[in-house]
């Protein structure tokens, strides 16, 4: 059953191959909404034992998502620069656009997206 520590794992992983994706400048992860189930395991000794290391079921929503975005021109702070970059992370409930759209704007794209210089400059 999917617990914390391998929530973690996942969450890290998909950080890593955020990082990693093409013309990243910066990343930034939009912390996942987790659902804990804190119902003990039947047999008292697992119980206990879960109890005391903090162990429960968590879920994480079961879509996970990597979304490099950048813009060319604009305003920028450093007039050498060509624009601003972040790649998202996030994890979605649903296949499709519509919430991804919602998620990807809920994000404050100054104070989060780095500016850069193109490989071509």
């Amino acid at each position: 059953m999917p617990n914390n520590k391998l929530n973690n794992g996942i969450v890290d992983d998909l950080k890593t191959r955020g990082s990693s994706e093409p013309l990243t400048v910066t990343t930034f992860l939009l912390e996942p909404e987790r659902r804990k189930d804190h119902r003990p395991p039947r047999d008292p000794d697992k119980a206990l034992v879960a109890a005391r290391l903090g162990l429960y079921t968590e879920w994480l929503p079961r879509i996970s998502s990597i979304a490099v975005l950048y813009t060319i021109g604009g305003k920028l702070n450093d007039p050498t620069m060509d624009g601003k970059s972040l790649t998202l992370c996030f994890f979605q409930h649903t296949f499709g656009i519509e919430e991804a759209t919602k998620l990807i704007q809920s994000v404050e794209w100054d104070r989060h997206a780095a500016e850069f210089r193109h490989w071509y400059s």
